[in-house]
Parts: C-alpha cells; structure tokens; sequence
C-alpha cells in the first residue's frame, strides 16, 4: 500500500528528551517544528487513534494556554475516569478554570 493508504504511525514524544529526562533545549513550537501544544482532549484523541506517548503536561496557574517550558503537572494519589480524585498536586485547566494546587479530598 502507498504511504497516503496507511495511518501515521504512532506518536513519539521520548524523542523530545535529553538521556537524562529533561526537555531538549533546542525544542521548536509548531506543527512543523518539534512539537504542538493540545488541549487535553485533543491530545487523549490522537492518543485513542495512533497510540504512543509519553504524555507531557504541564501546569499554569495563569490563566494561558501552557508552554513547554512551564513546570510540569504534578499529580500522586487517586485517579478516577483519567482524573485526579484524590491526593496531592499542582493542576490547572486554562479552558475551564479549573485546577488545584494543592490537595483535594
């Protein structure tokens, strides 16, 4: 089958890592750079449809859309339906305006 007949391949996000597990310096934003920021349910989208990952977050408490460069989300206890339910952590939805920092019960 031609290139066009089959889907992409799945995403893979470990090349946008330095050995050590941080971000590369040299990382470019935009769709024909190295990377493109997604709402989340755009990302768990593609992730239904091509597979891959890992997933990256990141948290802003500002109100905006969060960069690459901003801290990562953090998040250890309970997940429920791929949602924090309780425990302790730093998330933030610019969309909604909704997050914690914090601990949620």
């Amino acid at each position: 089958a031609e290139t066009k007949d089959r889907p992409p391949a799945p995403i893979i996000n470990s090349d946008l890592f330095e050995i050590d597990g941080t971000l590369r310096a040299t990382l470019q934003e935009g769709i024909q750079h190295d990377y493109q920021i997604l709402e989340q349910a755009m990302w768990e989208f593609f992730l239904q449809i091509y597979g891959g990952g890992p997933t990256i977050l990141r948290y802003n408490p500002s109100g905006v859309l969060p960069g690459i460069s901003d801290p990562s989300v953090t998040f250890e206890g309970k997940w429920r339906e791929s949602r924090p339910d309780t425990g302790n952590g730093k998330v933030f939805d610019p969309y909604s305006g909704r997050g914690f920092d914090g601990e949620i019960q």
